[in-house]
């Protein structure tokens, strides 16, 4: 018809903004002149091995985002200002969109408004790379990514990019922000907002100042979106911490209803639950590859991270059981997300950062508990400790009503790297992420042996190894329950576990209705029907026991690896609690 004729075609308007563009840069580039609204540069690599131009590229679009502009800005990329001509793009596949936007996204938030042109051509027909950025960008635009480098021959390391800065292209000069520029970025906002408290924020941290301008005049009671999830740390931060202040259930209850529809009902956007084959393995795995990475990880550090602040602040234990409710239902999610398991067939992890198979959300989701319980010991909050660790899950790939404690491994797969969970979890996880709540490497340990202690504990009481009147109590009130643990204790020093046992020699002589013993047994009734009726000096004698045995296994560990066992000088009150354990052995043989 004649009106379908007469309406515009969204390809002839992308044309022509196409040739208006490349009418505009040939000009600027024939000139030779600065300008304050483009930039030249001969060439970009956004290869992980070249740091310095990464950085460059990420540095010069956050200047232009930045910039005190009311015009679209543009990078041109094979072009040289001083020749006043264009060089061939030798890497245009570096240049889609999609990846130019995934690494701005790393770095910088909020994104700024880009469009990228990769096939652009001058009149010669010199293939060039046109970014565009939109004439309102949602400023600032801090980086929330560090890219560093490393010297080589003296091992130094220099940064490229700093987290929290903020740099803005003022004239034809890139420069970091001045409060001059946060005072033009914030009376712009308060133009268009009319946020009343923008002028004040100038007094706080760059982070916090951005924070606060994300969060809007609405504060804490924003609605929680995506945008939180996968915005700045500092953004997300900021906000728990006010809706804690707050006490608001609805806000808490909201936001871990949106971490529950990114981590599980996401999946469903590669229909990943769908039990028919997948005709493509290898085009499924890279999909799978960038949910992962672009998707499920930040949104599952998000929840462990609200989990730690819980612990920090001291709040609501019925909110942390509820984000740990999050936490299992990722684990629980691996038995159905059958399509993952095409994976497995196809891919041998090396790491757990290169496994994208069906146990990926349950390994993912099982790092989360452990952090959670780590720092729940290092802050020795230990009623946070009580609901990971009575937690039962099926491991995947197990027959139905086979159960085991969530923090015992229940998982199939073996993975390589630092050995044992607690360098393997520093090292891939934690030590990146959520380091700072460990305050260092040391605490760190501490907290994962002092967890071991506990867990080992419950196994050694559990299977026997405490005696067989333990293990038949056990097994009588604990059906399909497996407490045969592999633990990690062994290689490290038992001092590390020292203060807890203490803890527990105190709370056992106190009674066994002591709390402590409920945050730190699966069952306490364990000690309930052997102990029952002992006297107080007698019942420390099963933590004696305990003792004893870890030093036995212990040694026997470091002698099967040709290494001398570490030594070890128990405190006054651990070596009342061995005597007293001898004791009751001795009346045994008597």
């Amino acid at each position: 018809m004649a009106g379908n004729d007469m309406a515009p075609q969204p390809d002839q308007a992308l044309s022509e903004r196409k040739r208006r563009y490349a009418e505009e840069v040939e000009r600027l580039v024939g000139e030779g002149v600065e300008n304050p609204r483009c930039e030249l540069t001969r060439e970009v690599s956004l290869e992980k091995d070249d740091a310095k131009s990464r950085a460059d590229f990420v540095k010069l679009v956050q200047g232009l985002a930045n910039a005190h502009l009311t015009e679209e800005r543009f990078l041109v990329i094979g072009a040289d200002k001083k020749e006043r001509r264009f060089y061939p793009v030798a890497n245009p596949g570096q240049f889609d969109q999609a990846k130019v936007t995934a690494i701005l996204r790393r770095y910088l938030e909020p994104l700024p408004l880009i469009e990228v042109f990769d096939t652009m051509e001058t009149a010669q027909d010199i293939p060039y790379v046109l970014v565009v950025l939109s004439a309102r960008q949602p400023r600032p635009v801090v980086t929330i990514g560090e890219i560093k480098l490393t010297n080589k021959e003296s091992g130094e390391t220099s940064f490229l990019l700093r987290k929290s800065s903020v740099w803005i292209k003022v004239g034809t000069g890139l420069q970091e922000a001045s409060s001059q520029d946060f005072e033009s970025i914030l009376e712009e906002r308060i133009e268009t907002e009319a946020e009343s408290r923008a002028r004040a924020r100038l007094a706080y941290f760059r982070e916090e100042l951005v924070a606060g301008i994300q969060m809007g005049h609405t504060g804490a009671q924003r609605i929680p979106s995506r945008d939180l999830v996968y915005g700045s740390d500092e953004t997300f931060r900021l906000y728990c911490q006010e809706i804690l202040h707050a006490g608001s259930e609805s806000l808490a209850a909201m936001l871990l209803e949106l971490f529950r529809d990114i981590l599980i009902e996401g999946w469903n956007e590669l229909s990943a639950y769908d039990p028919d084959a997948v005709a493509d393995p290898r085009a499924f795995l890279s999909d799978v590859d960038k949910f992962r990475t672009d998707i499920f990880l930040p949104a599952l550090r998000r929840v462990v991270e609200f989990g730690l602040l819980l612990i920090k602040h001291e709040a609501n234990e019925e909110w942390f059981r509820k984000t740990c409710d999050v936490l299992q239902d990722v684990f629980d999610s691996s038995h159905r997300l059958v399509r993952l398991g095409s994976i497995d067939s196809i891919q041998q992890p090396v790491s757990i950062d290169e496994y994208r198979g069906r146990e990926m959300p349950a390994l993912e989701a099982f790092i989360g508990f452990r952090t959670l319980t780590y720092y729940a010991i290092k802050r020795e909050r230990y009623q946070y400790l009580r609901n990971p660790l009575k937690r039962r899950v099926r491991p995947v790939g197990s027959q139905p009503g086979v159960l085991r404690p969530i923090l015992f491994w229940p998982l199939r797969i073996v993975t390589t790297g630092p050995e044992g969970p607690i360098a393997l979890f520093w090292e891939r996880r934690i030590k990146n992420v959520w380091a700072g709540y460990f305050r260092s490497h040391t605490d760190y340990v501490a907290s994962a042996c002092q967890l071991e202690f506990v867990l080992e504990f419950n196994s050694y009481l559990a299977v026997g190894e405490g005696g067989k009147e333990y293990k038949d109590w056990f097994e009588k009130n604990n059906h399909n329950l497996s407490l045969i643990y592999r633990s990690d204790i062994w290689r490290y020093r038992l001092g590390y576990s020292e203060p807890l046992a203490e803890k527990m020699i105190d709370a056992i002589y106190r009674g066994l209705d002591d709390r402590l013993i409920d945050c730190l047994l699966l069952d306490k009734t364990m000690l309930y029907g052997t102990l029952g009726k002992v006297e107080p000096v007698e019942r420390i004698a099963v933590v004696g026991g305990y003792l004893r045995y870890l030093e036995k296994n212990q040694a026997a560990y470091m002698f099967d690896r040709n290494r001398f066992p570490f030594q070890i000088t128990w405190s006054a009150k651990s070596k009342n609690a061995i005597e007293a354990y001898d004791k009751v052995e001795k009346s045994k043989t008597s």
